[in-house]
């Protein structure tokens, strides 16, 4: 009789739990959802549009809720989650969407208010709070209806080196500030030039008119404070001055601005951190275009591809920022080795000027000397292309820094690499990637001649590490969609002599631990096979 008790609830803990999922509530199913995902914008003074913080916010405003998380324009992600994944990804689970639209058919229900959890509570100040070092522009009031880029001196103060740890910028202003770009100025020159300007800061356009300027963080529309990695930085050079290139557009004639930063420090050594524009619109030089200059004809859609061949030294990448303009469509950006290995780095596919970003990726990813990083970015001068601004009847576009010009530009930040990267970890989240990349290869699009390579359509097999290995060795891998995945080593005579049996993995990248403590040195093969295909990689074994 007790076990039939025992299932009988169970049957009805089983029908509860059912019930709570075909009648989700806001104060036990929706709110959590909100306070996590979406109230740290849209709260009262906060960068989205309409408050979520309560029931009653969330009721007027529920149609909308379900229309942008059904179609995913909300939480605000660009990057292609079938491509990569990256730290602190802003992502609603398939689960979570549908939790949300059952709420709203089923009427919006409040449930038990009193069982929600407490709100987060959101001061609309800065976000880095006991900074190291802060900083403002003076008050400055735009003398000009055109765009204008100017330069503001802070000097650093700093006595001795120290390293970036945790950076913010604040546009005083967001409506009229359009980017910013801080630099380091270790020459005094900068500041030669504003106290040669009657205004506040000197006019400079296209960098800061200094030799050697060394950039340290940007801002652009939907950036928020960039934390680096524990061990990880930014030098700052002792006396340095700090240099705020910001650049205001058309129309922002007599406004106001007072722009700030928030800057956390170390005085430890750190490994450090360079900030580059790898990939560019230059028509000349290391990572420029191979089908330049950047000139888009209107009523069209064109395709540029900038290329870097790494000359240099092995490099570990730690963030990647992407930047167009206005009738920039989409950017997709890889690295390919000598074996044709593609490395995919950053996919947006439906580019959004309002909401650009620095995306670190979730492991340091080794781009070896002799690689090369490919960028393609497409560009739609039509009337189709409801962000053009002059969409009514379309114009020659061509490079420039103002809104209506436009730029391809992917900074990276990196390291020097050093053995080991390959398994530092910034954040080890699991976002469960979605379904098999699918984006379609626009190569026919491409001007006739230009090299290019970049969907991955097939088993990628990255170099094993380390090599030569000892006890045991990583295997990474990429799959363009779900598939088993097994590993087998053989020795110069071709004689299996170990292996790891088939295993399902999810798309996109993979890896397995191989125990190589029975296996005695020698140099070896490892063949690694999937649904799409088999690679090998030769290894070295040494005791």
């Amino acid at each position: 009789m007790k076990r039939i008790i025992t299932s009988f609830s169970a049957i009805l803990f089983g029908v509860s739990s059912f019930a709570q999922v075909l009648n989700p509530t806001w104060a036990k199913d929706i709110a959590p959802i909100m306070y996590k995902n979406c109230t740290n914008c849209h709260h009262v003074g906060g960068a989205g549009h309409g408050s979520l913080m309560t029931y009653t916010d969330a009721n007027n405003l529920a149609g909308l809720i379900q229309y942008h998380t059904e179609n995913k324009s909300m939480p605000p992600w660009p990057p292609d989650r079938d491509y990569n994944n990256y730290a602190d990804e802003r992502h609603l689970t398939d689960k979570q969407i549908n939790l949300i639209k059952t709420w709203v058919n089923n009427g919006a229900l409040a449930g038990d208010t009193t069982l929600a959890p407490a709100p987060p509570i959101y001061s609309n100040s800065d976000l880095i709070t006991n900074a190291d070092l802060t900083g403002k522009i003076p008050t400055f009031t735009v003398f000009s209806n055109s765009d204008l880029y100017q330069c503001f001196v802070i000097p650093s103060g700093l006595t001795q080196d120290e390293f970036l740890t945790a950076i913010e910028l604040i546009p005083g202003n967001s409506s009229i500030v359009h980017h910013v770009l801080m630099f380091q100025d270790t020459t005094g020159a900068a500041r030669q030039k504003d106290n040669a300007d009657p205004n506040p800061g000197y006019t400079n356009f296209g960098g800061i008119g200094v030799a050697s300027p060394i950039l340290i963080g940007a801002w652009v529309p939907g950036s928020r404070p960039f934390i680096y990695p524990q061990g990880l930085g930014v030098k700052i050079y002792k006396n340095a001055d700090i240099v705020l290139q910001i650049h205001y557009p058309s129309n922002s004639l007599n406004q106001v601005d007072s722009t700030k930063f928030n800057m956390k420090l170390s005085a430890s050594s750190l490994r450090q951190v360079i900030i580059q524009p790898i990939l560019n619109h230059r028509t000349s030089g290391p990572g420029s275009l191979i089908n330049g200059p950047l000139s888009i004809a209107p009523n069209t859609i064109q395709t540029f591809v900038s290329k870097f061949k790494n000359n240099y030294t092995d490099l570990s990448l730690l963030a990647i920022a992407p930047h167009m303009h206005l009738i920039g469509k989409s950017i997709k950006v890889f690295s390919v080795n000598a074996a044709k290995d593609t490395t995919p780095l950053i996919n947006i596919k439906d580019w959004d000027f309002k909401w650009q970003g620095q995306y670190s990726f979730q492991k340091l990813t080794k781009l070896p000397k002799g690689d090369t990083a490919f960028a393609e970015a497409i560009y739609d001068n039509t009337a189709a292309n409801q962000n053009n601004p002059n969409k009514s009847n379309p114009l020659q576009v061509t490079l420039g820094e103002a809104t209506t010009n436009e730029m391809m530009l992917v900074y990276v930040s990196f390291l020097v690499y050093v053995n080991g990267d390959e398994n530092f970890v910034v954040d080890s989240t699991d976002y469960d990637k979605m379904d098999s990349i699918t984006d379609a290869n626009i190569d026919a699009q491409t001007p006739s001649g230009i090299e290019f390579a970049g969907v991955v359509s097939s088993l990628q097999f990255y170099e094993p590490y380390p090599n030569p290995a000892n006890n045991s060795v990583k295997v990474s891998f990429f799959l363009p969609a779900s598939s088993e995945v097994s590993l087998k080593v053989y020795d110069m005579l071709g004689q299996k002599v170990a292996e790891i049996s088939p295993k399902f993995y999810k798309d996109g990248f993979g890896d397995m631990m191989l125990n190589t403590s029975n296996i005695s040195s020698g140099n070896y093969v490892l063949e690694l096979s999937s649904s799409y295909g088999s690679r090998s990689k030769n290894i070295s074994i040494s005791k």
